[in-house]
C-alpha cells in the first residue's frame, strides 16, 4: 500500500485505479481477512480518495476504521486487532484520523486518541522508547519506527482544535527525542534501538527518518 501511495504521489494516478478497480467495484473485498495489516493497507484508499474524490474508495476507508466502534456505534476501549504491539501504532491509529478528515465525524478522532493512550499505557517504556509488545521489554528498532511513522501519519490529519492534540503532539515529540540519542554516527538505527551491538536497520531507519523529516516540515519539530 506504502508503495502504490507513492505512485499516486508521482502522478500514476490512472494506473493505480487500475489496481484499485476489483476493490472499488466490489469484486474484492478489501477487509475480508481483518487484521492489523489490512486496516493499515486502507491508507491507500484513503490517499486515492483524497485525490481523486471517489465515494467508493471513502466507503472503504471508513468501513475499516468503523471497527474501533461497537455495533451500537459506542467508541470501543481499544482497537481490536491490536495484538499488544507496539505497531498498533501505525497500524490502527492514521486509518482513524484518515477517516475523520474524509468524513468529517470527530468520532473517529476520538477514538485514534483513546487507542493511542491505551496502547501507550503498556508498550511506552519510562525511558520515552516503545516496547515491541507489552509482554518484552526490548525496543525493537521497527516496533518504534512503526509507532514514530504512525504518530506523523496522524497528527497530519489531526485537528489542532481536538482536546487530544496536544497530547498527541507532545508524544510524538517526546519519542523523537528518545529516538534521537540512538542514532549512529552513519545516521542508522539499530534493530534493537538502545543495544550498542545490534545492527543497523533500513527500514526502520527509513521510518524514523520519514517521522522526523515529516516532524520538521510540519513545525512539529525543531531543525537542529
Amino acid at each position: 500500500a506504502m508503495a502504490v501511495i507513492s505512485r499516486l504521489r508521482l502522478g500514476e494516478q490512472d494506473e493505480v485505479r487500475e489496481l484499485l478497480a476489483p476493490y472499488l467495484d466490489g469484486k474484492t473485498n478489501s477487509f475480508a481477512r481483518p487484521s492489523q495489516s489490512s486496516l493499515a493497507a486502507h491508507l491507500l484508499f484513503f490517499e486515492y480518495a483524497r485525490r481523486s474524490g471517489d465515494e467508493r474508495a471513502k466507503a472503504l476507508v471508513l468501513r475499516a476504521a468503523t471497527s474501533g466502534f461497537t455495533d451500537s456505534g459506542e467508541l470501543r476501549e481499544f482497537m481490536p486487532l491490536h495484538g499488544g504491539w507496539s505497531d498498533s501504532l501505525f497500524m490502527d491509529v492514521p486509518i482513524l484520523a484518515k477517516a475523520g478528515a474524509l468524513s468529517g465525524d470527530r468520532r473517529y478522532f476520538d477514538m485514534a486518541a483513546r487507542h493511542l493512550a491505551f496502547m501507550q499505557k503498556i508498550v511506552r517504556r519510562p525511558d520515552g522508547l516503545y516496547r515491541h509488545q507489552a509482554s518484552a521489554e526490548a525496543a525493537w528498532g521497527r516496533g518504534n519506527a512503526f509507532a514514530a511513522l504512525g504518530m506523523a501519519l496522524t497528527l497530519s490529519d489531526f485537528p489542532r482544535d481536538h482536546p487530544a492534540y496536544p497530547s498527541l503532539l507532545a508524544s510524538f515529540r517526546s519519542h523523537m527525542t528518545a529516538l534521537s540519542r540512538f542514532q549512529d554516527e552513519n545516521g542508522m538505527w539499530r534493530n534493537v534501538i538502545n543495544r550498542p551491538g545490534a545492527y543497523a536497520e533500513y527500514s526502520a531507519t527509513a521510518m524514523i527518518a520519514a517521522a522526523m523529516v515529516r516532524g520538521i516540515r510540519n513545525g512539529w519539530l525543531e531543525r537542529r
